[in-house]
């Protein structure tokens, strides 16, 4: 499994953690390759209906708790594969301070 950053992992709320720590350990078993791209990762998976599930699920928990990420899937036109990248935004503080995430 891709062992991502611990800051990125903390949420204030232990439940949300353990959520997030369910969701990601369900799905980045199944990475088969992991690329460093602009700003972020790109995490190739076989493709299938219940890793494109899990990717939903994912991407749906982490857009509400981690807005500073952005994700992209490219399906594979071969249909054996799915690709998802995970990049991190320049979130700004309220004193116009740009910070990073990952």
């Amino acid at each position: 499994m891709y062992d991502f950053p611990d800051q990125l992992l903390a949420l204030p709320d232990p439940a949300l953690s353990l959520r997030r720590e369910i969701l990601m350990s369900a799905l980045f078993k199944y990475v088969a390759e992991v690329r460093e791209i602009e700003d972020g990762h790109a995490f190739k998976f076989p493709r299938g209906a219940m890793i494109a599930r899990r990717i939903a699920n994912y991407i749906l928990f982490e857009g509400v708790h981690s807005p500073q990420m952005s994700f992209v899937v490219i399906a594979d036109p071969n249909g054996k594969e799915l690709w998802l990248e995970v990049r991190e935004t320049e979130c700004i503080s309220p004193s116009g301070e740009g910070h990073s995430y990952l």
